[in-house]
């Protein structure tokens, strides 16, 4: 049994999460819950947004009312940049 495993180790997947979702905050301004994992396929979110605050990058969260790829709504969180988008 001397398979080679082939992995991503889990805190370089957390960084590459983090860094789409900063980029996307920069250059669109604002990203939802939604949005983060349809788009993006990061399921979790609001992890990589505490992630983010934690290097010090001040996000702020507004709760919205919006509809998933089958068109059902959800309350979920928008963050954007404080400041905006460069």
């Amino acid at each position: 049994m001397n398979e080679e495993l082939n992995f991503t180790p889990a805190a370089t997947i957390k960084a590459k999460q983090c860094s789409v979702l900063l980029n996307h905050l920069k250059t669109q301004g604002s990203i939802s819950t939604i949005e983060g994992r349809e788009k993006h396929g990061i399921s979790h979110v609001a992890g990589r947004m505490h992630d983010l605050r934690n290097q010090g990058f001040l996000i702020e969260t507004r709760r919205v009312l919006e509809s998933d790829s089958a068109g059902r709504f959800h309350t979920v969180a928008l963050y954007s940049l404080k400041g905006g988008a460069a």
